[in-house]
């Protein structure tokens, strides 16, 4: 291909061609999609917290009709804190933040990703191509113009950042890299964790193609095992508990009674083609209102890649190999056909949707793309084909729904939703709350009159006092979950949350007299073990950076 491109070039072209496919998220307002507003609203929630002195929030207090709810311990919570602190250091609108960290992940996705298709030794111009077929995939385009799935999105700027700092690490051994490699990690798990349960099998087996592409002395495998196990431990203050709290919450009932990815497999000529649009995929094949095609462009790599298996040399093998693996995991996954794997393995269905799997097709047949265009990098011809053939079949995407209707004050203060679909509601309550209390403390019952008075209802911390002529049940209309603890006159005192009409609401008994009383979040043995193991892995991880330019092994 054409010797006048560049790295130069290359680079100016990855931010400004981005910028054009994203370009009516610059106007004014929230653009429809299906995720927005939760994202927006979790950010204002991790924003009031952390105003509060919360360190890492764990409770939104604000939503679920004030009663609150732990979703913001199960949910990705990276994504929510850092909007958070942009907003407390610019006072920057969550609506403008959420805006921009789609255009970032979506401009920075493309540099990590061209970075790694060099650090893999391919030329210019192949691995530009191989970019731009990362760049617009169809199903990319999906979450961002359709979705609105933050989390999903960036997960596509750390998968290739996480297989560029393992690639610089086993070529060179430097412990900047293994650092790299754990906070890359970190990131992932922080920003979504359906995306780190996907993309880090592929991390734990790539030394396989490593050992195969790259001929000098590789690094010992415990100290590329050894990033990444700081990586997790690193984000252990929230996948732990998310992990071993969740019994207590109504996911595991939701996904073994509604089983909703049995009827969301898509059917094989959906991946050659199905119309765009802005719609929900829908139980049943043909009803879904989102598209779910692989890519005109993409199919092409794929088959040419194949046609083409003979004729590699034995490294481009090996890379042709791993990519059209992830294809066929891919698509495997989305169909029917693996229904009884779905059932077989539980963890699977904590993907809720088959044809989220579509992403390993993405990284597969980018990966081939890359491969291809290598081949033909003497052929004018083809070499411009696999430039415009990605633009060419996705530029009608490239577009909005529409401005939303959703405003900054209704998203930031005056959303009531859970921003879930209910499947983080402890297993006691009921899965969504209906109308606002009340009040925010209130009677149970009595047998003589109670005055409750200077209510402070802070994110995890209510304080109040109460004020008897007789023994009574008091009711914090907040949710129960483990962490919650109510002292009375500065003593713990027993907390019921089973009371049929006040149901997973939490009550407790009060003597005759006038009492203080505080409800407060704490943080339970386990949340306190992740919180410890997570700022032992920092200590661990400023080690490596102080160290940066010795090496992890003597090669």
């Amino acid at each position: 291909m054409p010797k006048i491109i560049s790295e130069r070039l290359i680079y100016i072209l990855l931010f400004i061609f981005p910028l054009l496919v994203v370009r009516q998220w610059f106007l004014p307002g929230l653009p429809q999609t299906h995720d927005a507003e939760t994202h927006v609203s979790r950010a204002a929630v991790f924003s009031k917290s952390i105003l509060e002195g919360n360190i890492f929030p764990r409770w939104a207090g604000p939503l679920n009709w004030r009663y609150g709810t732990p979703s913001i311990m199960f949910l990705y919570p990276g994504l929510s804190y850092f909007s958070a602190l942009i907003h407390l250091a610019t006072k920057m609108q969550f609506i403008t933040i959420f805006k921009l960290l789609m255009v970032l992940g979506y401009i920075g996705s493309g540099f990590v990703w061209y970075r790694w298709m060099r650090t893999l030794r391919f030329e210019l111009f192949p691995a530009f191509v191989s970019t731009l077929f990362y760049l617009l995939a169809p199903y990319r385009l999906v979450n961002i113009f359709v979705r609105g799935a933050l989390g999903e999105h960036i997960g596509f700027f750390f998968f290739p950042l996480i297989m560029l700092m393992a690639t610089k690490l086993w070529q060179t051994g430097k412990t900047l890299y293994a650092s790299g490699l754990a906070l890359s990690v970190a990131g992932l798990i922080l920003s979504h964790n359906l995306s780190a349960l996907m993309y880090l099998p592929l991390v734990v087996v790539y030394p396989i193609v490593l050992i195969g592409i790259h001929r000098e002395k590789p690094i010992q495998l415990k100290i590329y095992f050894g990033s990444i196990l700081l990586g997790l431990s690193l984000s252990a203050l929230f996948w732990l508990p998310a992990i071993l709290e969740s019994k207590y919450t109504l996911a595991s009932w939701m996904f073994d009674a509604q089983q909703g990815y049995t009827t969301n497999f898509l059917a094989f000529r959906q991946l050659i083609w199905s119309p765009w649009g802005y719609g929900w995929s829908e139980p049943g094949i043909d009803r879904d209102g989102m598209s779910f095609q692989v890519g005109i462009a993409q199919w092409l790599v794929l088959l040419t890649g194949i046609g083409l298996l003979i004729k590699f040399s034995k490294q481009e093998l090996l890379l042709l190999k791993f990519g059209l693996a992830l294809v066929i995991a891919g698509i495997f996954l989305s169909l029917p056909i693996s229904l009884p794997l779905w059932r077989w393995i539980s963890l699977l269905q904590k993907f809720q949707f088959p044809w989220r799997f579509l992403s390993l097709i993405v990284i597969g047949s980018s990966l081939m793309a890359a491969i291809v265009a290598d081949k033909f990098k003497h052929s004018k011809i083809i070499s411009l084909a696999l430039l415009i053939s990605p633009i060419i079949f996705t530029i009608a995407y490239w577009n909005i729904a529409g401005p939303s209707n959703l405003t900054e004050q209704f998203l930031a203060v005056d959303y009531v939703g859970t921003s879930d679909t209910g499947e983080t509601t402890p297993v006691w309550a009921i899965r969504f709350q209906e109308k606002f209390p009340k009040a925010p403390v209130e009677i149970v019952s009595a047998e003589g009159t109670v005055e409750i008075k200077n209510i402070n209802k802070l994110m995890q911390k209510h304080e109040f006092e109460i004020s008897a002529n007789a023994a009574s049940i008091i009711v914090d209309n907040t949710l129960y979950f483990p962490g919650w603890k109510v002292y009375v006159d500065e003593v713990e005192t027993s907390i019921g949350y089973q009371d049929e009409n006040w149901r997973g609401l939490i009550t407790f008994p009060v003597s005759a007299g006038e009492h203080s009383v505080k409800v407060l979040f704490e943080e339970t043995r386990l949340r306190k073990f992740a919180n410890a193991l997570s700022m032992i892995s920092v200590g661990i991880l400023l080690g490596l950076f102080i160290k940066k330019e010795k090496y992890v092994y003597n090669g």
